[in-house]
């Protein structure tokens, strides 16, 4: 076998897994975002804190990079029930929410903490992202192939 066609071998090979992660996070997304359009029930709830968390990445040097994510609790009653929940995107300068301040949470109504918060959901534009990337891949490792055939 060539070096050519070994080379093109594997480069589909990789161009697949990719694409299929792709889909696959994009069925994840959809999923997760028709699970909360269950979240029917609406309750209002107040942030109680604000956890700042670091978190450590290397750049294309190896150089460590800190950026630091705010994250807000929000605690809510539901019937006797106290629940708490936490924000599910970070932001990277200041917190999203004040301490004290009123949220909107949808949470299921068969269990009371499964929720998210008002503006704080964004399952369904993870999941066309993904699959739009997905699609992509597939055009792109088409053209490819087409190419080198």
């Amino acid at each position: 076998m060539d070096d050519i066609l070994l080379f093109n071998i594997l480069f589909l090979i990789f161009g697949g897994v990719i694409t299929i992660v792709f889909f696959v996070t994009g069925f994840y997304y959809l999923i997760r975002a028709k699970k909360e359009k269950k979240y029917t029930c609406k309750v209002y709830g107040k942030v109680i804190n604000n956890i700042m968390r670091e978190e450590r990445r290397f750049d294309a040097y190896e150089h460590p990079i800190t950026k630091r994510y705010w994250y807000s609790l929000c605690e809510y009653t539901v019937e006797n029930t106290t629940c708490v929940r936490q924000t599910n995107i970070g932001t990277i300068n200041n917190p999203k929410y004040e301490i004290g301040q009123t949220v909107t949470i949808y949470y299921n109504p068969n269990n009371c903490h499964e929720s998210y918060i008002e503006g704080d959901n964004n399952s369904k534009t993870k999941a066309i992202v993904s699959l739009v990337l997905g699609i992509f891949s597939i055009i792109f490792l088409c053209l490819i192939k087409i190419s080198i055939s």
